[in-house]
């Protein structure tokens, strides 16, 4: 009887440890995988006669080599244009601008690259595609068409000569020569620079066909200039935007509409800045990067900087391999 006790006790000690062994192993107590670390900057270079992606540590300054460059007969870029990057799925998305082309390459792809995907042909209404930005929530990319005046919008994972998703066009819609574009997954909606018309205008998400716009700030009072690239702020409710023509950043509320003072405007010769083409947010260290296409090179301020302010940071030099940069993105 004495025996058989000390069997059953030992038996139950071996379960009770089996299970706390598996309950440990099967990850009932584990954390989830952290996100990726990536702190790097891309730049897209449509200078001739060479275009590339060249990539840089966050911390570059001054005449630095980048990390990665794709370029050559591969990509075979044409009038490289602007860039986004999706850190979900390690995926680059440009807009060749003269081939009426979106290319996809890896995040980390280094060198003469052939593309993962390559969006083109008559049926995806591309034409002179300027800005990209990547929704990895709905797993969608949005176009703004520089001479075609519209948005278009594909499956991320679309191939070839496919149909848009949804496309916006038409008179209602106020598009004129739109630049950069950047989508809202909060609010649902789509914002984008209007370069002849001095304007940001703002869509809901999923319209399509010949819309009018939610919002239009526009007038004497906003100080837009050849407004390109635009960046949303959606901790601070803001959207910034660089201006080409007066080489200035202004930034504006995100909900204002109509003829709206900017809250703030980075602009003078301590800047650095000219033809302000492609801008990115770095949310995380408060900082704001601008390329410059005339210059070659790449200005970083504080989020907050306003009036005439020297960059805290300045790429720029041979080494850099920066030619006549346009788009950037920035993941801290």
């Amino acid at each position: 009887m004495k025996a058989r006790r000390t069997f059953l006790s030992l038996l139950v000690i071996l379960t009770c440890a089996t299970i706390f062994f598996i309950g440990c192993s099967s990850g009932g107590g584990s954390s989830p995988t952290p996100p990726k670390e990536i702190k790097e900057i891309y730049v897209g270079n449509g200078g001739d006669p060479t275009n590339s992606i060249t990539v840089y540590s966050i911390t570059a300054n001054g005449n630095t080599a980048p990390l990665r460059t794709i370029s050559g007969t591969n990509p075979a870029f044409n009038y490289m244009w602007n860039i986004a990057v999706d850190k979900k799925n390690d995926e680059i998305i440009v807009t060749d601008f003269m081939d009426n082309a979106i290319k996809v390459f890896d995040r980390t792809d280094n060198g003469n690259i052939v593309p993962l995907r390559t969006i083109q042909g008559v049926s995806t209404g591309l034409s002179t595609p300027a800005g990209v930005a990547v929704d990895t929530k709905h797993d969608e990319i949005f176009v703004s068409n520089y001479d075609g005046n519209s948005i278009t919008v594909y499956g991320r994972t679309d191939n070839g000569n496919v149909t848009p998703l949804r496309t916006i066009q038409g008179v209602s819609t106020e598009l004129n020569k739109p630049e950069d574009i950047a989508v809202d997954t909060i609010n649902n909606e789509i914002i984008l620079t209007n370069y002849d018309d001095n304007s940001i205008i703002v869509f809901n998400r999923t319209d399509n066909g010949n819309v009018a716009p939610k919002r239009n700030i526009s007038g004497a009072s906003t100080d837009l200039d050849g407004p390109s690239g635009v960046a949303l702020d959606t901790e601070n409710n803001q959207i910034i935007v660089s201006n080409v023509k007066s080489a200035s950043i202004t930034v504006y509320n995100r909900t204002d509409n109509g003829n709206a003072s900017p809250l703030r405007t980075i602009a003078g010769a301590a800047t650095g800045m000219t033809e302000v083409w492609g801008l990115a947010l770095d949310s995380v260290n408060d900082e704001i990067y601008v390329s410059n296409w005339s210059a070659d090179s790449v200005t970083v301020y504080n989020r907050t900087d306003t009036g005439n302010v020297a960059p805290k940071r300045t790429i720029k030099g041979v080494s850099t391999g920066l030619n006549g940069p346009g788009g950037i993105v920035v993941l801290p």
